[in-house]
């Protein structure tokens, strides 16, 4: 299944809240000069102009899929496509 699409990594910057309640606004200068930086391995299902779908987790053999991730193309810092140096073979479970 996943033979068409590759596997790539992204360094990309989240949307966050900071704490929650009340807090002062000299707070807020420290807080907005952090970024929540986040680093990512999947599967490039999609790309538009506007963002990448990433999958995280395949079953092949049920043909499903987990962990699937819209991320607009803004928050991303860094992309690198990642090519696996030969075939992977699978393992079986007695092999573990």
């Amino acid at each position: 299944m996943t033979e068409n699409w590759p596997l790539i990594y992204i360094r990309w910057v989240d949307a966050y809240d900071g704490s929650g309640g009340w807090t002062s606004l000299s707070d807020i200068d420290d807080w907005k000069q952090t970024d929540w930086e986040v680093d990512q391995v999947g599967w490039l299902y999609e790309e538009t102009e506007n963002y990448l779908i990433l999958i995280n987790l395949v079953a092949e053999n049920v043909d499903s899929i987990g962990h699937r991730m819209k991320i607009p193309k803004p928050w991303i810092r860094h992309r690198e496509e990642i090519k696996l140096g030969r075939k992977q073979r699978r393992v079986k479970n007695e092999d573990v």
